[in-house]
């Protein structure tokens, strides 16, 4: 039986909260039809979050900044601050290879997909990357759903009181 969720990262609940109405206040929530929350935050994912230019620039930038990458460069307040003080990582590619395979676990074809991006793109510009947009969608989704870019959170609308 489907269900009716408000979907939202929860740092859109907590700042659009508090102002008045308007169009843009709710440009980050989606009423999504789904049988479960875990089924509407990954209609979510797929339909909002992985199409957000902000992350494509963070999936594909194989860079030291903020990006997918560097979470598996820099693990650690021991590996953040070397990396600091020095400008390198360090790992090896080799321990980047295997937290990338780590990451992905049961989907080896995703990290494949991943590494052969990663060798693949150096010198490329990020924009072009993002454009190329080669990432499968239900990749993309994972990479989400597995990472810690932001919680979302949901809400059974028929959970909620109605009045009148």
């Amino acid at each position: 039986m489907l269900h009716q969720y408000l979907v939202g990262l929860a740092h859109h609940f907590e700042e659009n909260m508090l102002y008045e109405e308007g169009a843009s206040q709710y440009e980050g929530f989606a009423i999504v039809d789904a049988a479960s929350s875990d089924e509407a935050i990954e209609k979510y994912v797929r339909h909002i979050l992985i199409n957000d230019e902000t992350w494509l620039e963070q999936i594909y930038d194989t860079s030291f900044n903020l990006s997918f990458a560097e979470s598996f460069w820099l693990q650690g307040h021991k590996e953040s601050a070397h990396f600091m003080k020095t400008g390198q990582p360090t790992v090896s590619l080799e321990q980047f290879e295997q937290r990338v395979r780590n990451f992905f676990g049961s989907r080896q074809d995703f990290a494949e997909i991943y590494l052969e991006f990663f060798r693949d793109s150096a010198g490329v510009p990020i924009a072009d990357l993002v454009k190329r947009n080669s990432f499968p969608p239900d990749m993309q989704v994972y990479m989400w759903i597995h990472n810690d870019w932001g919680d979302v959170i949901t809400f059974r609308l028929d959970m909620l009181r109605r009045l009148d």
